[in-house]
Parts: C-alpha cells; structure tokens; sequence
C-alpha cells in the first residue's frame, strides 16, 4: 500500500510537495536524534500519512488512516531497533531528497 502511494506521490511532485516532505522528514530525524521513542512514532506515523497524503489517492488515504490507527494501537515502532533502522534509512534518503 505505501509502496503505491509512494510513487503515485513521487509522479504527481512539486516543488511545494517537496518541501511538505522535507519539514515532515526533518521532524522524524530530530525525534530520531533525540532519542524520544514517542515522539519518534509520531513523527514516523506523520511521514507515513504525508506520503499517503501527497500521493492523491482517496482509497489509499482512507484505508490509510485506519492501518496507521491499528499499528499505533499495538505499539509500532516503540522499539530501539526501528528508530536505528529509520534513522539509517532516513540518511541515506535524504540527500536524494533534497535535490528534488
């Protein structure tokens, strides 16, 4: 589902949708520096939802919604293992990212 909203997002990009993306990243890398697990999954749910957001699609953003609720409600990403990964994978991104 994320794999869809994610290129249907990058095929529809701007220039303003850049820049959404990039202040919702920065968010998930602060909290992911800081090392607050809280707010690391909320900043981690925030970038999911925007991708899903900018991706256009009405089904995929409903549908959405509810998956991120559920995963929420059994604790994703709470562990230390997710933030490294994230926070690996956010650095890596990042750069590719920002040259739009």
């Amino acid at each position: 589902m994320e794999g869809l909203a994610a290129q249907l997002a990058a095929e529809a990009i701007t220039s303003n949708k850049v820049d959404i993306l990039n202040a919702t990243l920065q968010q998930l890398v602060k909290a992911a520096k800081r090392g607050s697990w809280k707010d690391f999954a909320d900043a981690d749910f925030g970038l999911h939802k925007t991708i899903i957001q900018l991706s256009g699609h009405r089904r995929l953003q409903e549908h959405g919604s509810a998956t991120f609720a559920e995963q929420i409600a059994k604790g994703h990403n709470t562990d230390g293992k997710a933030l490294v990964e994230h926070l690996q994978a956010l650095e890596r991104k990042t750069p590719i990212l920002r040259e739009g």
